[in-house]
């Protein structure tokens, strides 16, 4: 049985440093890929279907909750016509989030991002949803 070396704190800085990063770049490619496929209004099955794995587990990689691999990151950026590096681009991200424009989830539980769209108020002519 092997015991663990000590750690330092600058190592243990460092490897937070690297997991945010690590982090923070797979937020990014979630981001534009969910932005690519708004623009061009392609659907999660589509993308789905390109990497070869099923539509759930394309919501799971678009929510964050399964890592992509290298090799999805190159087939999703052949899918979208676009290049990997572009995939991994925060430039845009970084424009549109500090400039205050930031996609909330829609109603309904579609979370495909909305450009510039800005909420309109209430007017009292809206369809109930109750059922008669």
């Amino acid at each position: 049985m092997t015991s663990a070396l000590p750690v330092s704190i600058e190592e243990e800085q460092e490897q937070a440093k690297l997991n945010a990063e690590a982090s923070y770049m797979a937020q990014v490619v979630v981001w534009n890929v969910k932005m690519i496929l708004t623009a061009r209004n392609l659907s999660q099955a589509s993308l789905a279907s390109a990497l070869g794995i099923k539509r759930a587990s394309m919501s799971k990689k678009l929510k964050g909750e399964i890592a992509w691999s290298l090799e999805d990151l190159v087939k999703a950026a052949m899918s979208l016509e676009t290049t990997p590096q572009k995939l991994m681009d925060d430039s845009l991200m970084r424009e549109m989030l500090f400039n205050g424009v930031q996609n909330e989830k829609a109603a309904g539980g579609n979370t495909r991002p909305r450009l510039f769209v800005e909420s309109v108020p209430s007017v009292g002519l809206e369809p109930t949803l109750r059922r008669f």
